[in-house]
Formats: structure tokens, C-alpha cells, sequence
């Protein structure tokens, strides 16, 4: 599957707005935390991108180069990969007599199949109806993205790892298998009412402006989708996957801020943005996290 993906040929219309700016580079989201020995920077990610993202402001270049810690979400150890392989391959389908027609009409079946058709490929009927909704929302999303030209590669944590250097230690905020098990504990209603908002015509110019606004280091816009999503959406989505997840990824930063080692430690904006986020917690806790850029040097796209 990720083979046939990287093989899709590419309408680039977020590269052409770039082209069109003749502009690249982002000002990026950073936060710094500081104790008597030690600098934690927390910097907002989106975990796929576009090579017009490049270069990064020297802030943060810099903040990276003075980190002999580099923190991911979640970083599994290689003798576990194949374990941990096995264990996401557990969680993608129904096992037990549960299948899509649990949740959805036969009639929607038959949309959802046309449009997984047509987004990724053809799935033999007997097979798609086991596959659990976030598993084709990953999928499709994916295919959304590189269709407006957004690949993995020029994804934030992607770019770090290729650049740190050799003695750099990766370490992770979250167990491996509990960074996994999250979106299978999210509600199929989510994924399902997702996948079907990816068929929209909206979904493209959401996608652009989510883009140009990390570029723009604009917080305040991932605040206002965090609550909106919060009180619009299925409350499973933003309990499991922000909420819950940012309680544990505070403790984590707790516990590298009282090293001795200065970290620069990379999650998803979502989880800095909005009234539950990584920095309000940390504020609650005494804590005082203080922005690295202070002004947006960008306009927006459109």
C-alpha cells in the first residue's frame, strides 16, 4: 500500500500558491522551558509538510543544535519494531463478528467503498468490511495530502531526524504501544463521520489554510479549531487523542525539564493548542513556558 501511494502522480496546487509567492520558510512554533541546569524546548509540529516549509527560522535551528536530546512522540527500540508491528496489525480489524455494517447502513457501506476506490484502491467488499474506520482514514487522508503535494518527508520530526547529528539521543514523550492503541480507543462514529468529511469539496481549502497558519506560527488558529472541533465533534477524538495524551506528555516533560540535559522535544500543535493543551497544563503546574518567536513574519496564503 505504501508503495502504490508514493506512486500516485501529484497535482501540486500548495506548491503553485508558493510558487505564485516566490517565498519559503516558516516561522514555526517554539516554546522554552527553563530550571536552574537545564532548557526544554517544545516545538509544534506537523507531521507532514511541504519542502517550501525550508528553511526554518534560526531560532530554532539553533535551539536544535544546542540539544543533545531529541524527544519524538514516540520512538519504539529496534529489537521491538517487529513486536510492535505485530501489535498495530492486532488492532486494525474487527475480530470478533463486529464489522462496518455495526455502524454504518449498507447504502453508506457502498459510498464509503466507492470513495476508498477512488482514493486509494480497489479493497476486495469481504475485506473492507473488517477493516476499522481510523485505519481507512489513515489511508485516505494520506492520499488527500499527496494529492496537494504534502508528503511525510518534509514532515517536521522527519526533517530533525535526518539532519541531528550522530551523537544525538532520540527519546520518546509516550510508550510506543500506547502512542499505538490511541486512535483505535477513539469512536468508529469519528472515523466514519472523518472519512466521509474527506469526500467534501471544503476539505482542500481547510487543508491550506491548517498549513499556512503552522507556517505562520499562528497558535491562535489551532486554538479556536481545538475548541471548535472539542464542542462540534465526537467527544471520544479530543479526550483520547489530545486530553489524555497531553496529561502524559507533561509528566514526560516534567521529567526531562529536571535533567541535566538540555532536550528540544517535538509533538503535534494540536496538542499546545486550546484549553486542554501541553502549555495550559504546564501553566497550571507553576510552570512558564515563554515563546522563542514572538511576531509572525508571514502573511497568509490567501
Amino acid at each position: 500500500l505504501t508503495a502504490a501511494m508514493e506512486e500516485v502522480p501529484v497535482e501540486d496546487p500548495l506548491w503553485q500558491i508558493f510558487e505564485k509567492r516566490k517565498e519559503s520558510g516558516s516561522r514555526s512554533i517554539l516554546y522554552r522551558l527553563e530550571d536552574e541546569d537545564s532548557s526544554v524546548y517544545l516545538m509544534g509540529s506537523v507531521h507532514s509538510g511541504l519542502a517550501e516549509f525550508f528553511p526554518l527560522p534560526p531560532e530554532v535551528m539553533n535551539a536544535f543544535d544546542s540539544c543533545p536530546v531529541l524527544v519524538f512522540e514516540a520512538v519504539p527500540e529496534g529489537n521491538a519494531l517487529w513486536e510492535l508491528r505485530n501489535y498495530s496489525t492486532s488492532l486494525e480489524k474487527y475480530r470478533t463478528g463486529t464489522n462496518l455494517l455495526s455502524y454504518i447502513s449498507r447504502e453508506e457501506f457502498d459510498r464509503l467503498n466507492r470513495f476508498i476506490t477512488s482514493r486509494i484502491f480497489e479493497i476486495p467488499e469481504e475485506q473492507l468490511l473488517y477493516q476499522k474506520p481510523w485505519v481507512l482514514y489513515t489511508f485516505a487522508s494520506s492520499m488527500v495530502m499527496l494529492d496537494s503535494g504534502i508528503r511525510a518527508e518534509y514532515g517536521i520530526e522527519n526533517y530533525f531526524f535526518r539532519i541531528k547529528r550522530p551523537e544525538v539521543e532520540v527519546k520518546g514523550l509516550e510508550e510506543v504501544k500506547y502512542h499505538l492503541s490511541v486512535l483505535d480507543r477513539i469512536s468508529p462514529d469519528y472515523w466514519i463521520s472523518e472519512l466521509f468529511n474527506l469526500d467534501r469539496d471544503e476539505s482542500m481549502e481547510e487543508l491550506v489554510t491548517m498549513m499556512d497558519r503552522w507556517r505562520a506560527g499562528d497558535l491562535s488558529y489551532f486554538d479556536d479549531q481545538v475548541e471548535q472541533e472539542k464542542s462540534e465533534k465526537d467527544p471520544s477524538y479530543h479526550f483520547y487523542m489530545l486530553k489524555e495524551r497531553n496529561r502524559v506528555m507533561v509528566e514526560s516533560i516534567k521529567s526531562y525539564l529536571a535533567g541535566s540535559e538540555d532536550c528540544f522535544i517535538i509533538a503535534g500543535t494540536a496538542h499546545y493548542a486550546g484549553g486542554d493543551s501541553i502549555l495550559r497544563m504546564l501553566r497550571e503546574e507553576g510552570f512558564d513556558p515563554q515563546p522563542v518567536l514572538q511576531d509572525s513574519a508571514f502573511s497568509p496564503l490567501r
